[in-house]
């Protein structure tokens, strides 16, 4: 069965950064992620396809739209082994969101299309960005 889980979060998404861990440095920003898309999702992530459509509203200066996104799949999946990140963080938030959970997939190589927007913002208070999960 086709489910569709919108959800919006305040300030800007994960950065994916080759030279540096999200899971570190972002750290913070994957939580929140992880908290608004647990809510919608809950323990029944996607396994088999999923759409994923992001709108962003964040200045250009921000960061490239697409590093944003693969911040976002990367922060919705368990986190890689041997990757490095704070334990003592992660143990102060619910178990249902920890790094080695599956939130809204267990792979992104299931995502099967990948819509992305931003809408120019004037000022930093109005970053947000709204994520539309479909797939099953």
């Amino acid at each position: 069965m086709i489910r569709t889980v919108c959800f919006t979060v305040t300030g800007l998404p994960p950065k994916k950064d080759c030279a540096k861990s999200l899971w570190s440095e972002d750290q913070e920003k994957v939580a929140k992620l992880r908290q608004a898309a647990y809510i919608g999702i809950g323990k029944n992530f996607f396994k088999k396809w999923v759409r994923l459509v992001v709108i962003m509203y964040a200045k250009p200066e921000d960061g490239d739209l697409d590093n944003f996104i693969g911040g976002i799949c990367d922060a919705l999946k368990p986190v890689p082994q041997n990757t490095n990140f704070n334990r003592n963080y992660w143990l102060t938030l619910p178990a249902d969101i920890a790094p080695y959970q599956s939130i809204a997939f267990q792979d992104d190589k299931i995502v099967n299309e990948i819509i992305a927007k931003r809408e120019i913002v004037e000022s930093e208070e109005y970053n947000c960005y709204r994520v539309v999960l479909m797939g099953e």
